[in-house]
């Protein structure tokens, strides 16, 4: 016949119905820390979507399919890519003393329109 296995002390033994428990001091809450910046996937490449009129996205890819040759654009990607990145360099020449802006990641946009526009 094999030996019962010793019964385990209860945690609650001792303790009175009557007095609280005493209070165990818990760990200092740590500060918040600023969260790294994650690696980007597809190459350091970072999605952004727009819409266009469907006419006017007929023309877009018409303009680069019309000129794509060696030493243009190779995709409609690489031409909308160039095209925007123009334009912010012009308005930060324009607006900001020729001074990059700090970026601003995409869930700290204010998404949609501006009030009043």
């Amino acid at each position: 016949m094999s030996s019962r296995p010793e019964r385990r002390k209860s945690q609650l033994a001792g303790a009175s119905p009557v007095q609280p428990a005493p209070v165990t001091p818990i760990a200092a809450v740590p500060e918040p820390v600023e969260p790294t910046a994650k690696p980007r996937r597809n190459g350091g490449w970072s999605q952004v979507s727009i819409r266009l009129r469907p006419e006017d996205a007929d023309r877009l890819r018409g303009a680069v399919e019309a000129t794509r040759s060696p030493g243009t654009y190779r995709s409609l990607n690489e031409f909308v890519s160039q095209v925007v990145m123009d334009e912010v360099s012009r308005l930060e020449q324009e607006h900001n003393g020729g001074k990059p802006w700090n970026g601003v990641t995409a869930g700290d946009l204010t998404p949609g329109r501006r009030p009043g526009n």
